[in-house]
């Protein structure tokens, strides 16, 4: 009986496991095109203290690599490259407005963890992380269902 019992244990961890593995796998570059909102930076969830603030956003057109968005106070725009299906991306040329606002907080920490980004991954149904070196998670993103990218 104990044999059956622990078999069965493992079993469960070994689709425990793999479950886990295909959640965090690469994925293909045109998922990541559409609307997505930053949910944390850096691990730190992301608050906003302004009434009626902008929730901040990425916006990805694959077709032509730009980026649109805002980082929760300004617009931001650029480019990226992103390999098709080995996780690797990089941002290129982002500019954003300069109005201040009257919280900077979360802007100033957007902007700082794009600038180290170098690779994407999907972390569940309708989620992705911008990763740094090593794998290091820095942006969680959240798909949008109404995913137009508009800019």
């Amino acid at each position: 009986m104990k044999k059956t019992i622990s078999s069965a244990a493992a079993g469960m961890a070994l689709l425990a496991l793999a479950a886990s593995c295909s959640a965090t796998k690469n994925m293909n570059i045109s998922e990541l095109s559409g609307r997505w909102e930053i949910t944390a930076v850096e691990g730190k969830a992301v608050e906003m203290t302004v009434p009626d603030a902008e929730i901040p956003y990425l916006g990805f057109d694959t077709a032509t690599g730009r980026l649109t968005g805002n980082a929760g106070c300004n617009s931001i725009k650029g480019a990226f490259v992103a390999g098709n299906g080995d996780g690797k991306i990089t941002f290129d040329k982002i500019a954003s407005t300069r109005m201040m606002c009257p919280d900077m907080n979360v802007e100033q920490s957007v902007l700082q963890a794009l600038d180290k980004v170098t690779g994407y991954k999907k972390t569940g149904a309708g989620n992705v992380v911008l990763t740094g070196d090593n794998g290091t998670p820095l942006v969680s993103l959240r798909k949008v269902e109404d995913g137009a990218v508009s800019g």
